[in-house]
């Protein structure tokens, strides 16, 4: 039995127990055990509070459960609705949504990445701000494991290895530097390796990004240094300056950790 899917367009719409499948992102009657559409196992949703679950962004990506949590924002999987394609959305996180630094983050973090297309860099397909104000980010939707998360797996790398995954990086770093952008914040926890590609890996989240020799594209706290410790040049901890040599350094700190463990 096949019930019409409900275009959710508000926050409190949300799923209420019924069924969706992941393929198509439609959802059905709880006496359903397949889509009739392409025969996916379809996957039951209890109410978790979560108002974005179910809803359409902008009647074309709706959401369908969550993948992760960040300290700006969540990332849900999702569906593009006109032609099936999943995708990963992340979102500005409600408690953050009204500070005016933090958007203006999220929002450079959009057109920066739209800005740099490059293989091991992660696609973003759209981005924006609904009509009640949640603002998000749509990208691929990747399969694997990041970087950090395979080192505390299968222990350190052989030279082989991380040169086959350090070249990859050093490609990521050159597009993303000849475009203007430094990561800020480039560490294992934002490398990927796509699981279906063997050590293919993409670059992610550009939250810290900023323009290189652009001090109007510093959004930042009075006193704030942006970055994680372990990864950040001196420079970068006691000035706060960071240019492409501040990647350079996190680089050369993540082929140390992978070959040392």
């Amino acid at each position: 039995m096949h019930t019409t899917p409900r275009d959710l367009d508000t926050v409190d719409d949300v799923f209420d127990g019924s069924q969706y499948c992941p393929t198509c992102g439609e959802t059905f009657s709880p006496l359903c055990d397949r889509c009739p559409d392409d025969d996916s196992r379809l996957v039951h949703r209890s109410p978790r509070g979560d108002a974005l679950i179910g809803r359409v962004l902008d009647g074309r990506f709706r959401v369908l459960r969550l993948l992760g949590q960040g300290s700006m924002g969540n990332v849900y999987e999702g569906v593009q609705l006109p032609i099936k394609r999943a995708v990963a959305i992340k979102v500005i996180r409600d408690e953050l949504g009204y500070d005016p630094s933090t958007t203006q983050r999220f929002m450079r973090e959009a057109r920066l990445l739209t800005r740099i297309a490059h293989p091991n860099i992660v696609d973003v397909l759209d981005y924006g701000e609904t009509s009640d104000g949640c603002l998000y980010l749509v990208m691929s939707l990747l399969h694997g494991k990041t970087l950090d998360e395979v080192l505390a797996a299968d222990g350190p790398f052989t030279v082989r290895r991380t040169c086959e995954v350090g070249i990859q990086l050093c490609n990521a770093l050159a597009s993303a530097h000849a475009h203007g952008v430094v990561h800020r914040d480039f560490k294992p926890a934002n490398i990927f390796l796509l699981g279906e590609l063997g050590e293919w890996i993409k670059v992610l989240d550009f939250g810290l990004a900023k323009q290189a020799h652009d001090p109007a594209s510093e959004i930042t706290f009075a006193g704030a240094v942006l970055g994680t410790p372990l990864y950040m040049a001196p420079e970068t901890i006691a000035y706060n300056i960071a240019d492409p040599r501040s990647d350079l350094y996190a680089l050369g700190c993540i082929l140390h950790e992978l070959l040392c463990g």
